[in-house]
């Protein structure tokens, strides 16, 4: 059950970015409840998707990244698994 939960996850946050949307680990947290943001942007990667970040400084003086997708990328012919 948890595999089928996690391919819709990376479904969901593939879509989320195809809106042109910016997305953090404390986001998808509370977005969707996901604890494993980077997990999903890297089989994203890998199936290839251009997904960029950037790292932003927090208010408590650490660092955290946002993901976004890379427009101006052509979208993968077909993903790969």
């Amino acid at each position: 059950m948890g595999a089928v939960k996690a391919k819709n996850m990376i479904d969901v946050v593939k879509e989320y970015l195809k809106q042109g949307n910016e997305i953090t680990a404390l986001d998808a947290v509370a977005l969707w409840n996901e604890l494993n943001l980077r997990n999903k942007i890297s089989i994203l990667r890998r199936r290839g998707w251009q997904i960029l970040s950037r790292e932003e400084p927090s208010e408590k003086g650490g660092k955290y990244k946002v993901y976004y997708l890379d427009r101006s990328a052509p979208k993968p012919d077909k993903e790969r698994c």
